[in-house]
């Protein structure tokens, strides 16, 4: 993130992104679906925060901690696309919530 210009589009709001994997993306096992965004953690967690925070739900289900996924592939790698993701966003992140442990070995 080298020579990179970063700003706030709203200097009053603080943002959070919620990095992770099915847990963070909400699915649910029983319908192979995903749970409404106020019963996903990310949505709580919005909810808690109140009007002041802007929280981004990045999640996706299978992505590991640090490895490349043998049957899927490398774009379940969390290690390798948190920095492009981080770079996506025309504003800087107060706070970044990981959660990838549950499908790393």
């Amino acid at each position: 993130m080298k020579n990179q210009t970063w700003y706030r589009v709203d200097a009053a709001m603080f943002e959070v992104l919620c990095y992770g994997d099915s847990n963070t993306c909400g699915a649910d096992p029983q319908t192979g679906g995903r749970f409404s965004i106020d019963e996903r953690w990310p949505g709580v967690l919005q909810k808690a925060l109140g009007e002041d925070y802007h929280v981004i739900e990045e999640g996706l289900g299978g992505r590991t901690t640090v490895w490349d996924d043998p049957v899927e592939g490398h774009h379940k790698n969390g290690a390798k696309y948190l920095i492009p993701c981080l770079e996506a966003v025309s504003s800087i992140y107060e706070l970044t919530v990981t959660t990838c442990s549950t499908t790393s070995p």
